[in-house]
């Protein structure tokens, strides 16, 4: 999207105690920075597993005219229950959503 709508980017690192956020948040700039990708970092305050729901509320204060998350890569029983993380998501979003697929052996995310 930046590369060739020359879109801005902004880049919301999930706030957690551990290194796996930061460092795929790492290997995203640097991907960026390799195809001179402008980018800005927001701030978020809250963790991964609530990330995505705080992007949303988010949309009218940064103005943003799409949403882009990564799906989960696992799936437990609560998500059979109370169904997807992604699907409440796509429930909430006010702005158009684009989920990325992290997992090439699941096609369907929400159903």
């Amino acid at each position: 999207m930046g590369m060739h709508f020359h879109s801005h980017i902004m880049l919301m690192v999930a706030n957690d105690y551990g290194t796996r956020a930061q460092q795929n948040a790492e290997a995203i700039k640097s991907l960026m920075d390799k195809g001179s990708v402008e980018y800005e970092n927001v701030e978020a305050h809250k963790n991964s597993f609530k990330i995505e729901l705080e992007a949303v509320d988010r949309v009218m204060e940064l103005d943003a005219g799409l949403l882009m998350i990564s799906a989960s890569r696992e799936y437990g029983m609560d998500d059979i229950l109370f169904g997807p993380k992604e699907l409440k998501v796509i429930k909430k979003s006010i702005v158009p959503l684009m989920i990325i697929n992290p997992r090439k052996d699941l096609y369907t995310l929400c159903n």
